[in-house]
């Protein structure tokens, strides 16, 4: 049974394949954890709780016990971050073990009550078995004499093993620069990192990732963890002079504050928490198997994605018409697109959300006939959390808005913003056959200046959720883009909703590159997107580089395509390469979307990146290979691949080499390409000609059958 129970009921023990976690309730009721880590076969083996740490003098001990709490409360003796702490009524809290209970073999669910002020806080425990993960969050209830209202309300702590000073691995940036690895050591003291724009990012992700200091992709002990929330977050990074390490995080307490009526309840959002040895591709790819089993939208786990032709980097502001857009259709079935989007420009205004009447007189009703004659289906643009001057919304609902000097957003923490809305975009998609929907948000919630404002942030983010549940419910078909000015809300709880995320609005082919590589430490690329990664303007716009297309299709095809190339304007020449691009990619997506994701080189540390892609089983196999400003007709080395089946014999097919002769004095012809076993692509690795600036190729690997085989070797 993955969750057992000791030592007289108060000793638990939660494991799966290869992670235990265990806490133990001391006498005086307190919660205090145990372990967490590799997996532990006999309970026995625990340290008791009295024990789990061992000093010369005694009051020591004390102090290590108040940083193990699974989950603390504002008291006396412990100077540490809460997680709970009441506003009103303005007392200190002791939370103390009151009972336990498992919901099945998977969940656990143990109660703490401080009796003065009636909290009971259930904290839960789900085992994710499959995946070597585990679920936490808190459930506080009010079952006192009086309303409560509190200032801090954390999800959980997660403790690192005591020892030397650890390296930590987040991921931070800003707009155009998400998801950078950032690796530091955890030094006595507090580190934080948090949200307080509204939106989980761009600045940093909810996520961390703790190791001794030498774990890689392939090997090493690595402590991780997500907060699924897409509003405000902090995580504190807490060591202290005992070499304790604890990580603690939720919904940041700036600005926030949450009350509870006699009787009522509230949850904190999840934390997912897990454990591997595998190095930071094991990690990864834990994460990714439980997104795709347990996260993502039912009905879209097992689509192929189309590729997606988008407007922005064509048409802007009032060239979006009902002309310009019928005369990029054909253009876009021509090379090869499935879904075609309108992006902004297409309404009358912000906040009341109606077909701009003179850019498209007939509403859609031309424009969609047009997608679907031309074999394609139809998408929009929407940024409905947001209302500007022209509107009638603006005028007739002052109540509804969160002005700032240069914008408005809608209170989405009302009940009837909620309805409005879900009105208002549920009527859009049953009239106009929208079967893709991109939302986006292109503005922070800063410090809006409206009634209850610190409660106001939680529900907002409640309410959203509640109206992207409906939506989905109701339009299961209709695939949803995650979009705030790129990728503002980065955070995994987005993927229960939404399909498509906007990795960032920065497109620039190199820079993807290295966004690409966080981007993957919490998401599986099959969902990584764009406005328009295969786009001219986008990818010059950053940093005014000149990119080859080849180069832009081979990153897009990493993940989920879209182009933004004028079709219209574009040469013969163009078009042809960009259908080619765009057959291929009907080819291998497949295993973009369903395979296993490895990073074998990064292109922060080195000149080249490369990225693989298996098929669960074993039968295909994808290796992208990038490489800019190499010097000295240097050669990269061998790429070693992973996931393969070490005993079959698999082809080898590739795309993107030269077609012009290149000098033979200073140019390795490309290597020949023959059967090679799954064991020699590991152990000998295989080679790939690169040169000069902006080249990359894309390997395809497939097994050979026993047939086929023998007539090879014959």
């Amino acid at each position: 049974m993955p969750f057992s129970i000791h030592r007289n009921g108060r000793l638990f023990l939660g494991s799966t394949e290869n992670m235990s976690y265990a806490f133990e309730i001391r006498e005086d009721g307190s919660a205090v954890n145990l372990h967490w880590g590799g997996r532990i076969q006999r309970a026995e083996d625990l340290p008791p709780v009295d024990k789990i740490s061992f000093f010369s003098r005694s009051h020591y001990f004390q102090r290590v016990r108040q940083k193990r709490l699974e989950y603390s409360a504002y008291r006396a003796g412990d100077h540490s971050v809460p997680c709970l702490k009441l506003l009103s009524p303005d007392t200190a809290v002791e939370l103390l073990y009151e009972s336990s209970r498992l919901e099945n073999p998977d969940h656990l669910i143990v109660t703490m009550r401080d009796r003065k002020s009636g909290i009971r806080t259930d904290l839960h425990y789900l085992l994710h078995p499959e995946f070597d993960l585990l679920s936490r969050y808190a459930e506080i209830i009010n079952e006192g004499n009086d309303e409560l209202c509190f200032e801090s309300l954390l999800s959980a702590i997660w403790v690192l093993p005591r020892g030397n000073a650890p390296r930590l691995t987040t991921l931070q940036g800003e707009w155009g620069q998400e998801y950078r690895v950032h690796r530091t050591q955890m030094l006595q003291g507090e580190f934080v990192l948090e949200s307080r724009t509204g939106l989980s990012g761009h600045s940093a992700v909810p996520f961390f990732a703790v190791d001794p200091g030498n774990a890689d992709e392939r090997s090493g002990e690595i402590h991780f963890g997500t907060l699924l929330w897409s509003g405000d977050w902090k995580l504190i990074f807490e060591r202290d002079a005992f070499s304790e390490n604890r990580i603690s995080g939720g919904i940041s307490p700036f600005d926030f504050q949450l009350r509870l009526a006699v009787g009522e309840r509230w949850k904190t959002p999840v934390f997912l928490g897990g454990f591997t040895r595998g190095g930071f591709g094991a990690m990864s790819r834990q994460i990714h198997r439980y997104t795709a089993r347990c996260l993502s939208p039912k009905v879209m786990r097992k689509r192929v994605m189309p590729v997606v032709f988008n407007t922005y980097s064509c048409i802007r502001g009032e060239e979006v018409t009902e002309k310009n857009v019928l005369n990029l259709i054909p253009r876009a079935a021509e090379v090869g697109c499935e879904l075609f989007i309108i992006d902004a420009g297409w309404q009358s205004s912000m906040g009341d959300w109606e077909i701009h009447p003179q850019k498209f007189p007939g509403g859609f009703r031309k424009i969609i006939r047009s997608v679907q004659e031309h074999g394609m289906e139809f998408g929009i643009w929407m940024e409905f959390e947001r209302v500007d001057r022209t509107s009638r919304l603006y005028r007739e609902h002052p109540e509804w808005r969160m002005d700032s000097a240069s914008y408005s957003l809608l209170d989405l923490s009302r009940r009837d913003v909620l309805e409005y809305l879900y009105g208002v975009i549920s009527k859009l998609l049953k009239e106009n056959e929208i079967v893709y929907f991109k939302m986006d948000l292109n503005r922070y919630l800063e410090v809006p200046e409206v009634p209850n404002r610190r409660e106001m942030r939680t529900r907002y983010m409640e309410n959203f959720y509640e109206l992207m549940r409906r939506l989905n419910a109701e339009f299961p078909h209709v695939i949803f883009e995650n979009c705030a000015s790129g990728s503002g809300r980065g955070d995994l709880e987005m993927d229960r909703y939404f399909s498509r995320i906007n990795r960032s609005d920065n497109q620039d082919t190199l820079d993807v590159l290295d966004i690409q590589e966080g981007f993957t430490y919490l998401h599986h690329p099959r969902s990584a997107g764009g406005g328009c990664q295969i786009s001219r303007s986008y990818s010059y716009f950053f940093n005014h580089r000149e990119i080859p297309l080849r180069f832009m299709a081979h990153v897009a095809m990493m993940g989920w395509p879209s182009l933004g190339i004028p079709l219209d304007r574009s040469s013969d020449e163009e078009r042809k390469e960009c259908r080619d691009y765009l057959d291929l990619n009907r080819k291998i997506r497949h295993i973009v979307a369903f395979g296993e994701f490895y990073r074998l080189a990064s292109h922060r540390e080195t000149c080249y990146a490369a990225f693989e892609y298996v098929l669960p089983d074993g039968s295909e196999a994808l290796l992208f290979v990038f490489a800019h400003a190499l010097q000295f007709a240097e050669q990269i080395p061998n790429f070693h691949l992973e996931g393969l089946d070490p005993d079959a014999v698999y082809t080898v097919q590739r795309y993107g080499q030269h077609d012009t002769e290149r000098d033979a004095f200073c140019n390795v012809p490309e290597p020949e390409v023959y059967p090679v076993s799954g064991r020699g692509l590991a152990e000998i690795g295989i080679p790939v000609a690169l040169s000069g600036d902006f080249d990359s190729r894309i390997l395809v690997f497939k097994k050979i059958t026993p047939d086929q085989n023998d007539e090879a070797e014959s």
